[in-house]
């Protein structure tokens, strides 16, 4: 739980740094629903690393309010 509780504390700094505009990326839209398909893809990389394992990586993604696209690296098929 305290690691839960320190890397949750340094998503928020880095979350407060970005609505400050001193973080680049991000999301263009910040509109509720692609909000929400931004923290789907955090639960899916989640889910992916505990199923697949580890080695696991998010490669990139696609958020609009129309979809989600989630790339990640995993070695085979």
């Amino acid at each position: 739980m305290a690691g839960f509780r320190t890397a949750f504390e340094a998503h928020q700094e880095m979350s407060r740094q970005g609505a400050a505009g001193r973080f680049r990326g991000g999301l263009a839209e910040r509109s509720e629903v692609t909000i929400r398909l931004h923290t789907a893809t955090h639960l899916l990389h989640a889910a992916l690393r505990r199923v697949l394992g580890e080695h696991v990586e998010q490669r990139g993604s696609n958020i609009t309010p129309e979809r989600l696209r989630f790339d990640f690296s995993h070695p085979s098929a």
